[in-house]
């Protein structure tokens, strides 16, 4: 994205990333989180308009401290920061991470209806497996997918 900076794919220790600082407070805490807070108050860095005109001297300071750090927990740091990071997955790598996620679900689920009524187990389980009506406990005539 041209007018943001930094707002790009960058490359990790072992993978890639994905940041966007798109505003003043964002570079901020991405510098304090990279350990280069003085980078936020460097006069070519000021502003994004600042960044964007200086980008190539911008991602070669970035680039130093985001290539010494892992994929796995930079992008935790980063959210828990307040800026938007994830990483970069190849198609293999996004389909094993949904099916990964799914089986946390169902198993999340799982451990709830355990712990439910009879009566809001049945219902967690049918969620679980994707459709529930509810038309028949009197709610509302409808079905919901939770696809």
């Amino acid at each position: 994205f041209a007018q943001i900076a930094p707002y790009q794919v960058f490359p990790t220790r072992d993978g890639e990333l994905m940041i966007v600082a798109g505003n003043d407070k964002l570079f901020g805490a991405l510098c304090r989180v990279l350990g280069v807070p003085d980078l936020a108050s460097d006069g070519r860095f000021l502003t994004n308009p600042d960044r964007v005109r200086n980008r190539p001297a911008l991602l070669e300071l970035l680039s130093v401290p985001i290539g010494a750090r892992g994929t796995a927990r930079l992008p935790a740091a980063l959210v828990e920061a307040g800026v938007p990071a994830t990483p970069v997955y190849d198609v293999g790598e996004a389909a094993q991470r949904g099916r990964r996620q799914q089986a946390r679900r169902a198993a999340a689920d799982e451990h709830a209806a355990r712990r439910a009524s009879p009566y809001r187990r049945q219902l967690l389980l049918q969620v679980g497996q994707q459709r529930i009506d509810i038309g028949d406990i009197g709610y509302l005539p409808v079905t919901l997918d939770s696809r």
